[in-house]
């Protein structure tokens, strides 16, 4: 079925951490102080799961929402912020990264999600080289649920200074700090420039710093390949908005973000251009309507504030596609 229209959805939500007796430490359930060479897979499965029930119950209010289009011609987009999955050390180990996969699969293998494009936030993992470097791996799983889900994972390039806690800051030793870690070698071939063609319309995902202005990751892997122009530009961040420079939509095309520090979700549009590193314009599209799941403070089931902040959902109404 070929798609008119879009309708947004993006979780509000802080996923980065907090603070506690002046130090800094990650959100995480069943937060064990086990030692990051020595991971504890059922934790992290428990800790996994437990978010996942968080992002399904943002996505059933998303479901709900007298306004969310039944119309299969509209796609809709459902996108959390970068790191709603990084465990309670600051990421899981990279054995994981197989069960996220299963598991967000999972949960959108069903057909009332056919017309659903998602965005899974990122799954943070550290995978153990043979030089003992502690290799980042975040990752994002995007694509279309249905009867037949095409879930594939983008990868993020950068490691930014606030992706992790700092050493002198973390509450305990037990944390991953940023200067434990490198970045995971990437190619920049395939898969990777991370843009889905659904049918005749493309969309295209950044993770945070790899939308900076001085980054472009999807503009600068083949500047000269112009089918690189996208219909809808989707930037889940920790820290990241959008960067009129590195938008690569057609005209009046969609970019939209969500951010786990501001907690928002802002959709942009873009309203002129005359080249693909020409001087661009965009404009807000407008606020959307805040769905509260579960109010801040309110869920039974947590033991962290990564829940108690509440589960907040913004919902756009359908727009038209360029």
């Amino acid at each position: 079925m070929p798609y008119s229209h879009v309708q947004f959805h993006g979780m509000r939500i802080d996923t980065f951490g907090t603070k506690r007796n002046g130090r800094k430490l990650y959100h995480g359930y069943y937060a064990t102080q086990f030692a990051p060479s020595t991971w504890d897979t059922d934790a992290e499965k428990a800790d996994f799961d437990k978010r996942l029930a968080v992002f399904q119950r943002a996505l059933d209010g998303a479901w709900g929402w007298n306004q969310t289009s039944r119309n299969p011609q509209v796609l809709k987009v459902f996108m959390a912020p970068e790191f709603f999955f990084r465990g309670p050390i600051g990421a899981y180990s990279y054995g994981i990264a197989q069960y996220a996969l299963h598991k967000v699969t999972e949960l959108v293998t069903d057909a009332k999600w056919s017309d659903w494009f998602f965005v899974f936030g990122s799954v943070v993992c550290i995978h153990l080289a043979t030089n003992g470097q502690k290799r980042v791996a975040n990752m994002a799983p995007c694509g279309l649920g249905g009867q037949h889900p095409q879930i594939k994972v983008v990868w993020k390039k950068h490691v930014s200074g606030i992706d992790f806690i700092k050493k002198a800051d973390r509450l305990s030793p037990n944390l991953l700090a940023l200067e434990d870690v490198v970045e995971m070698p990437l190619n920049e071939t395939g898969d990777q420039r991370a843009i889905f063609n659904l049918g005749a319309r493309k969309v295209g995902v950044e993770i945070c710093l790899d939308h900076h202005q001085n980054v472009r990751r999807i503009q600068r892997t083949r500047p000269e390949d112009r089918s690189v122009r996208l219909d809808i530009q989707l930037v889940p961040s920790a820290g990241m908005d959008v960067k009129v420079p590195s938008v690569v939509t057609k005209r009046e095309g969609y970019i939209f973000n969500c951010d786990g520090i501001r907690k928002a979700a802002d959709l942009k549009r873009l309203s002129s251009e005359d080249g693909l590193f020409s001087t661009k314009a965009v404009s807000d599209v407008g606020g959307g309507t805040t769905l509260t799941v579960v109010a801040d403070g309110q869920d039974p089931d947590s033991n962290d504030v990564f829940t108690r902040q509440g589960i907040k959902v913004e919902a756009f109404v359908p727009r038209r596609l360029p």
